[in-house]
């Protein structure tokens, strides 16, 4: 297979973030669960409320979730791809 169809892994697209992103992908929890979001708002100052994550996910516009039963969550890989993708593009302040 050619390299140019080849996925670069997560580590080294997330390598060429910001500081912001840097400092989160070695503080947050593993799995985020949605149902706690505002906390880690709060504990780790991530930006958008539960409800704007829920939007995100409705539009299909937010990162990759998962499901467990009713209760939704996102892998922290999953998560800071879509944050540094959205950040590139200037939608996160």
């Amino acid at each position: 297979m050619p390299e140019s169809n080849l996925t670069p892994p997560v580590s080294d697209v997330l390598s060429e973030r910001n500081p912001f992103i840097d400092v989160l992908s070695k503080d947050l929890p593993s799995l985020l669960w949605r149902h706690k979001w505002n906390q880690y708002r709060d504990q780790f100052g991530l930006p958008y409320s539960r409800g704007t994550m829920q939007n995100f996910d409705s539009e299909k516009t937010g990162p990759k979730l998962g499901r467990v039963g009713n209760q939704v969550f996102y892998l922290r890989e999953d998560y800071l791809l879509w944050l540094a993708a959205i950040s590139k593009y200037g939608e996160v302040a």
